[in-house]
């Protein structure tokens, strides 16, 4: 019979293998268990990052027509002078 050590667990002797693997096992299951769980809190602030976007998105363009119809506002009080330039 020959002995192994087992860099994973520590085990040594070659019938333990069969422990260590399980123990290893258990491990990567439960590392995957916390990723999936990170993924799904990661995905969910992607889906909220997304909403603020399109949300800043709505009141840029709000602000951007209001400063057009004032600026046009303001072009066509002076006599009619507008260029079509907001700056």
């Amino acid at each position: 019979m020959s002995y192994k050590y087992h860099s994973e667990c520590g085990n040594v002797l070659v019938g333990n293998n069969i422990n260590c693997a399980y123990r290893i096992r258990k491990a990567l299951e439960n590392r995957t268990n916390m990723e999936d769980d990170r993924v799904a809190i990661l995905e969910a602030q992607l889906s909220q990052a997304k909403l603020i976007a399109e949300e800043a998105d709505k009141k840029y363009e709000e602000v951007r027509l209001e400063v057009a119809a004032a600026t046009l506002e303001v072009s066509v009080g002076d006599g009619g002078s507008f260029t079509g330039r907001l700056c």
